[in-house]
């Protein structure tokens, strides 16, 4: 509680950076296409081709819900489980990339730039592949067994993702999606911005809350995965796209949306 309230007086004291657009060369932005093309095919590859050799057969860590996850299941576990999967598809895989990229699009409508929009829109998209490879690499190893499948009560066959609940990916990725684009907002100053944070965080949070109630993660997969898409969502911007959206960023200004909307994870 005394972090939280010392963060806030942080974020409520600190100067936000409003920096020009810096100009870009195009083999930069050429790199940073072939980055996320490279990235997005192997990502494609350990999906599509990989995953079946590399799943975990069993529960190999984190296999006893603590109270707080089995709370937070007996509340909030929907009926129809298959549904509240299906809005979480949509909300995290669909609206959330959809508003957020189209928002910032949006910002910048009135003076059409492709370059401007390739420069903001590039943030968010490598914030969503760096927090989808990360969460590749730790579902495999932790192999943490999904609720459903740890409170199952009748015979069932065995499913590819039985064991891949740690953390999740939906909210990790819904997560990056607003931070990033909520901090490119931030910094070139748009006036949209609180729009991309509020409709990008409801999505986010939504989508958390929706794999709880899918019976697909545990509350600690979905507040774990809540932290780690943020933290991609702050980072891959304000250090790998200062050339463009500033070379002194605050990053407690751009904390403040975050920290003071209600509801995130």
């Amino acid at each position: 509680m005394r972090i939280a309230v010392l963060l806030t007086f942080l974020v409520l004291v600190a100067r936000p950076v409003r920096s020009a657009h810096a100009e870009r060369s195009d083999t930069v932005r050429a790199i940073h296409a072939g980055g996320i093309a490279t990235f997005g095919v192997g990502y494609l590859v350990v999906e599509l081709k990989l995953k079946a050799k590399l799943v975990p057969d069993g529960c190999r860590h984190w296999c006893s819900p603590p109270r707080i996850d089995q709370g937070a299941r007996e509340t909030l576990v929907w009926n129809n489980t298959q549904r509240a999967d299906t809005i979480s598809d949509i909300t995290g895989y669909y609206s959330a990339p959809i508003v957020s990229m189209g928002l910032l699009v949006a910002s910048t409508a009135d003076d059409p730039d492709a370059r401007r929009w390739f420069d903001d829109v590039v943030p968010v998209l490598e914030s969503a592949i760096t927090v989808s490879t990360l969460h590749h690499v730790f579902k495999f190893i932790v192999g943490r067994q999904r609720p459903f499948v740890h409170y199952s009560t009748g015979d069932r066959d065995d499913q590819l993702d039985d064991n891949m609940s740690f953390w999740s990916g939906h909210t990790s990725l819904a997560f990056s999606l607003a931070v990033s684009a909520g901090v490119v907002a931030e910094q070139r100053g748009y006036k949209v911005a609180p729009y991309v944070w509020a409709s990008g965080l409801t999505l986010a949070t939504t989508t958390g809350l929706l794999r709880i109630c899918a019976d697909r993660h545990y509350f600690t997969d979905v507040v774990v995965g809540a932290i780690i898409g943020s933290a991609a969502g702050i980072a891959v911007p304000l250090l790998l796209h200062r050339d463009t959206l500033g070379d002194e960023p605050s990053m407690t200004a751009r904390l403040s949306p975050l920290l003071s909307y209600g509801g995130v994870f």
